[in-house]
């Protein structure tokens, strides 16, 4: 047990060791002011190298500081504030409702709250396309116009024809429109990406495109050339970084955008010392060397049972033919019993017994091999006896000359198995008598939840505790069984949820018997 133990402690330490040489490689690692150079060389690099997919140009789509507005996601709080829900809607007019107009600045909020109202009809040609573009609840006068539902505010022509007009941000709440490509590009932004591209910063990461403006450009406007992430990805196979999304609460080496800048894993071996990856490789050499030497044992464990399996098997098929027969001699014999001679019975009963016993013996291990008793060792039978004293009494019968038996002084009814408790009492009386010292006495003690029955003898045992005794193919000097005795009788003990104890001066056997309620067959 002791190096499985060993193996077993060496591979969690060798997983831990791993384990760290892993986070180790991950690495805490903050971007120096090399890292961002080189970022901005590799983007720079990847504009030279890769043909866009598309531009945009930003001035022509919002020119003007006005139209700016509209792409600046600080400008709209939302849909779905207080404001743009009342201001969007027809239900919530106030009834003063001519005083409240006339108490808004500037024109343009007071044809909105006229016509949101229905106290105009219409709204003047060219309301949406001229400044200011957004109400004071935050939101587009388009964006609150195709939420009142009103035709023709809510049909696809009119929005593709007014999509400009929109807050960038409300572009993701418009429903079933088929979008043009800016308005697409734009529409997967999100907020920190939008606000990259209304201060104009000069490349913008998000989850599918990477836009970079035109420096080569020889107007006035601000331009973006679109690519996409993956073929940018490709691209950063031959450096030393790569990307990946952006998510909030995980560690990142450097945000840039909507991804997350990372040293690829080659360049965080070739930071790492020869010496650490050497001891990192030794470690998962050995945790799978520990990992192969356990189910090589495990392995060789499962054989050995096997092999004690089919001997066992072997042995059970064998005696049954020969013990079989024996029984049809003695059954034969038990009808000339009378005509025996006086010491010739005797020596006829012993073999008898021992017959039966045989018997009794193939039938359990039969058994045994047919039944996988919830992975106990016996199968156990209880069967309940009238009287204690008694079944000891038969018990002993062969040995009455040899040894003293002192019974319970108030006998009691008993549930046990008569047959495992009979070669437990068998293998402690012969090895009292085999290697101890008369007189040898028999004594039972009924205690509040189980009986004793203790073998004590005057002989001196070389061995100090139950547990050397009980190791398998170990016996004393004189003896000349196999060794296995008393190891039978401490598994059977503890199958049956009692125990076997051992003391010394005098040398004391004790069977440890729990009381049963039950009969259990």
């Amino acid at each position: 047990m002791r190096p499985y133990l060993t193996l077993i402690f060496s591979a969690i330490f060798m997983a831990f060791i791993a384990g760290y040489f892993a986070l180790y490689l991950k690495g805490s690692y903050k971007p120096s002011e090399s890292d961002l150079q080189n970022i901005t060389l590799i983007k720079e690099g990847f504009q030279n190298e890769v043909a866009p997919i598309g531009e945009i140009n930003l001035d022509s789509l919002y020119p003007g500081r006005n139209y700016l507005k509209l792409l600046s996601p600080k400008m709209n709080p939302g849909s779905s504030n207080l404001k743009s829900n009342i201001y969007s809607s027809d239900k919530d007019c106030f009834l003063n409702i001519s005083t409240f107009i006339q108490a808004l600045k500037g024109p343009k909020p007071r044809f909105w709250e006229e016509f949101r109202c229905e106290l105009s009809s219409s709204l003047p040609e060219n309301f949406f396309r001229s400044p200011p573009f957004l109400h004071e609840s935050g939101n587009s006068y388009a964006y609150l116009a195709y939420k009142l539902g009103r035709k023709p505010f809510n049909d696809e022509t009119w929005i593709r024809e007014n999509i400009r007009f929109f807050h960038i941000t409300e572009l993701k709440l418009l429903k079933f429109i088929n979008f043009i490509r800016p308005y697409e590009i734009f529409r997967g932004l999100n907020d920190e990406s939008l606000s990259s591209l209304a201060e104009r910063k000069s490349t913008i990461l998000s989850k599918k495109y990477f836009l970079a403006r035109n420096k080569f450009i020889f107007t006035n406007g601000l331009e973006y050339r679109i690519y996409l992430i993956s073929d940018f990805k490709k691209f950063l196979n031959s450096t030393d970084y790569t990307i990946r999304p952006y998510k909030f609460g995980r560690e990142c080496f450097l945000v840039d955008g909507e991804v997350c800048w990372e040293y690829s894993l080659i360049h965080k071996l070739e930071m790492t010392s020869k010496t650490t990856i050497i001891f990192f490789v030794c470690s998962i050499l050995i945790i799978i060397l520990v990992v192969w030497l356990l189910y090589a044992k495990i392995k060789g464990q499962n054989l050995e049972q096997e092999r004690k399996k089919l001997a066992l098997q072997v042995l059970t098929h064998e005696f049954r033919t020969p013990i079989s027969s024996l029984i049809l001699q003695v059954e034969e014999i038990k009808k000339s019993f009378a005509d025996l001679a006086p010491n010739l019975q005797e020596s006829f009963l012993r073999v008898a017994a021992d017959v039966h016993r045989l018997q009794r013996l193939t039938e359990t291990s039969r058994n045994y091999l047919k039944l996988n008793k919830k992975n106990k060792l016996v199968d156990c039978k209880f069967f309940r006896i009238p009287s204690f004293n008694d079944y000891l009494y038969m018990q002993l019968e062969n040995y009455k000359d040899e040894v003293e038996f002192v019974p319970l002084v108030e006998d009691v009814s008993f549930c046990l198995d008569t047959y495992w408790i009979g070669i437990a009492l068998k293998n402690l009386l012969e090895n009292a008598l085999a290697h101890g010292e008369k007189p040898i006495i028999i004594s039972v003690e009924k205690a509040p939840k189980n009986i004793k029955i203790t073998i004590t003898d005057s002989g001196d045992c070389q061995f100090k505790s139950i547990g050397e005794m009980r190791t398998e193919f170990v016996k004393g000097n004189k003896s000349s069984g196999t060794g296995l005795g008393l190891n039978i009788v401490f598994k059977i003990m503890k199958e049956m949820g009692g125990d076997l104890t051992f003391n010394t001066d005098p040398t004391r056997f004790t069977l440890i018997i729990p009381f049963k309620d039950k009969e259990i067959s």
